[in-house]
């Protein structure tokens, strides 16, 4: 059995980040401090949305994904539509409306997102 072995980016690739800004969604493995270093590296404090940095952001902001805070606002209008009696019920109710969401949906949340 084989692991992937880290990388880190080589110093070349810094031109390639010049203007990003990385925002973090909580996940313990962006919080190691071998990828804070590579983040700080990279893209320096000023540019890393963290709470491990200057640069604090609220958790879970709906701001850092649009289409996340989309989709979580459409499932909850759909699925209560009617009264919910047990959860596997709701879970089915939130299955079933995600595999209603046609590609043209997701077209146009991402069009108004970047209009």
């Amino acid at each position: 059995m084989s692991f992937a072995q880290p990388r880190h980016f080589r110093s070349s690739t810094a031109c390639c980040v010049d203007g990003l800004i990385f925002m973090q969604d909580g996940a313990s493995l962006y919080t190691a401090n071998p990828v804070k270093h590579l983040l700080k590296v990279h893209f320096g404090n000023a540019r890393v949305i963290s709470h491990h940095f200057p640069k604090v952001w609220q958790p879970r902001s709906p701001k850092l994904n649009p289409c996340h805070f989309w989709r979580w606002g459409y499932l909850k209008d759909v699925a209560f539509t009617a009264p919910i009696t047990h959860l596997a019920e709701l879970k089915s109710r939130i299955a079933q409306h995600i595999l209603n969401v046609t590609p043209e949906t997701l077209q146009s949340i991402l069009q108004h997102v970047f209009s």
